[in-house]
């Protein structure tokens, strides 16, 4: 089993999305531009760290 290092933009974006989600039950619809935003890094980060992190 091959072992899975996140970078913190990844931890980052995983906590947004996991606090919206309870936020707003049911609801996890955020612009990776909100996220970029939000974290201070990057659209282009986000859409690279979500692509990992579905794989």
């Amino acid at each position: 089993m091959a072992a899975h290092y996140y970078t913190e933009s990844e931890r980052s974006i995983v906590f947004k999305l996991a606090s919206h989600s309870l936020e707003h039950p049911g609801v996890c619809h955020l612009k990776a531009v909100t996220i970029a935003e939000a974290l201070e890094i990057s659209t282009k980060t986000v859409y690279r760290s979500v692509k990992k992190l579905v794989m």
